[in-house]
């Protein structure tokens, strides 16, 4: 029987859209590129922060050589930035009730760091959940991979 149920965050959970765009597009600003027009963002996310700004720069004949630059000062700003218009979707909030109220244990794996997490739980996630904050695959050991309560404990 299932007992624990694993959330991941953006775009799951929480629609997450209108704050990668606004990043995004302060980043290109930066490097005086256009602006990108949200309803393109949604085709764009999905593959990670970094194929995010590089189909960025690609779409406003940027220079990819500048894709490393680029994400290191959007990560910067994202991290700071992150829950200014950032939502629970629809019937979240009321999904969650049901599955607390039937006892299942609670998590969300998101890449955030702890101190935006805890934002973000206390003030969207009534009565809390727990959290797995995930580290960038390349920093995860192979064993870590097969042995999930490395998460918990």
């Amino acid at each position: 029987m299932i007992k624990c149920l694993i959330f991941d965050l953006d775009g799951t959970l929480v629609d997450t859209l209108k704050d990668l765009c606004v990043c995004s597009n302060e980043i290109l600003k930066e490097y005086n590129y256009q602006e990108i027009e949200f309803n393109k963002f949604r085709y764009f996310v999905g593959n990670g922060i970094k194929k995010l700004l590089e189909i960025c720069i690609i779409d406003v004949n940027g220079d990819l050589s500048l894709l490393d630059e680029i994400y290191n000062k959007f990560t910067i700003n994202y991290e700071n930035n992150c829950l200014r218009f950032a939502k629970l979707y629809p019937n979240i909030k009321e999904l969650l009730d049901i599955l607390k109220k039937d006892n299942y244990l609670l998590f969300v794996n998101t890449n955030k760091n702890d101190e935006t997490w805890y934002l973000w739980d206390a003030h969207h996630v009534p009565g809390g959940m727990g959290c797995m904050i995930q580290r960038p695959m390349s920093e995860v050991r192979e064993s870590e991979l097969l042995s999930p309560a490395t998460y918990f404990f």
